[in-house]
């Protein structure tokens, strides 16, 4: 158990500012956020139906007939038309899925200052950040908000919150070796 979290901090910095850098980008910006992620994820499901696309026509010319990959083509392009159609729609149940990450990853923290507290290290400040942390994933669980914008931003403060608190404690634990 003792490894799993000395890998868990061997990149607590760098998580740390990774996470509030999202977190402001997604706290001042959240639409054009959604909006860039849902072009890449629309894009990259054309390009693999371009792929296929590809890969079908070579394979025509090769062999003289059209095979499956025709249909995976169809498919696929539909499917990233539908992603640009549907995106807030399917968002819907993203603070779902959400919730449960940043739940997970409060219990993770909450564990990891039980473990500080065991070797003697300061444990309130990581105690009380993980137990935010785990109150603000039960809330994005059940997603008392009308809006996915609201959402997204309350997801934004928490990543800062997040970012905050491995700052600290990556300071805390250098400051104590």
């Amino acid at each position: 158990m003792n490894t799993f979290f000395e890998k868990i901090q061997r990149y607590d910095l760098l998580r740390a500012i990774l996470f509030l850098i999202a977190g402001l980008i997604i706290l001042i910006a959240p639409r054009s956020v959604f909006n860039t992620i849902v072009y890449l994820v629309a894009g990259y499901v054309a390009c693999l139906g371009v792929i296929n696309l590809y890969s079908s026509y070579k394979e025509k010319r090769q062999t003289g007939y059209v095979n499956m990959q025709m249909t995976t083509v169809i498919l696929l392009l539909i499917a990233a038309a539908a992603i640009l159609v549907f995106a807030k729609g399917l968002l819907s149940i993203v603070p779902f899925f959400l919730g449960i990450m940043i739940t997970i990853s409060g219990c993770t923290r909450l564990m990891a200052s039980f473990n500080q507290k065991r070797n003697g290290l300061p444990f309130i400040t990581g105690l009380l950040f993980s137990l935010f942390v785990i109150v603000a994933g039960i809330i994005l669980v059940f997603n008392p908000f009308q809006t996915w914008l609201l959402f997204f931003q309350i997801f934004g403060g928490v990543l800062i919150f997040m970012g905050i608190s491995d700052l600290i404690n990556h300071f805390q634990r250098k400051r104590s070796y």
